[in-house]
C-alpha cells in the first residue's frame, strides 16, 4: 500500500473501527474509478447497479423459469428487484435536487417527493 495521507487515514479508520483489510477482496484506492458496494456501483457522480447485480438478476429470472415458475411469480420477482433498486436511486436523486434546489420543504409541494419519484 502506497503513502498516501488518505491512504493512511483509511487505514486509521479501518483501525480505530476493528475492521481489517481482506487481502484477497478488498482494494483501496481512488474513488474517482468508482467501486462496488452492497449491489451498486458508485462513483463520485453516479450510483447504479453494479455489473454483478445485474447478472444476478438475470439468471435468478432464468433459474426461476427453469424451475417451472409462472409470469405472476417472475413478475414479482422483477417488481421486488425493481423496488430495491429504484429505493436507493430516489434517496440519491433527492440528495441532488435537495443540493441543487435548496429545502425542500420550502416548496409546499402537493404531492410528496417519493410517490412523484415511483412515478419517473
Amino acid at each position: 500500500m502506497g503513502s498516501s495521507p488518505h491512504r493512511f487515514f483509511c487505514l486509521l479508520v479501518l483501525n480505530d473501527l476493528r475492521v481489517e483489510q481482506h487481502p484477497d477482496k478488498t482494494f483501496i484506492g481512488r474513488i474517482a474509478h468508482g467501486f462496488d458496494f452492497l449491489g451498486y456501483h458508485l462513483t463520485p457522480t453516479n450510483i447504479a447497479p453494479a455489473r454483478q447485480t445485474l447478472q444476478n438478476f438475470v439468471q435468478r429470472i432464468a433459474r426461476l423459469y427453469e424451475q417451472g415458475a409462472d409470469a405472476v411469480r417472475i413478475g414479482q420477482y422483477v417488481r421486488n428487484w425493481w423496488r430495491w433498486l429504484r429505493s436507493s436511486l430516489n434517496v440519491v436523486f433527492e440528495a441532488r435536487l435537495r443540493e441543487k434546489i435548496g429545502d425542500l420543504e420550502h416548496l409546499r409541494v402537493p404531492i410528496s417527493l417519493t410517490r412523484l419519484l415511483g412515478r419517473i
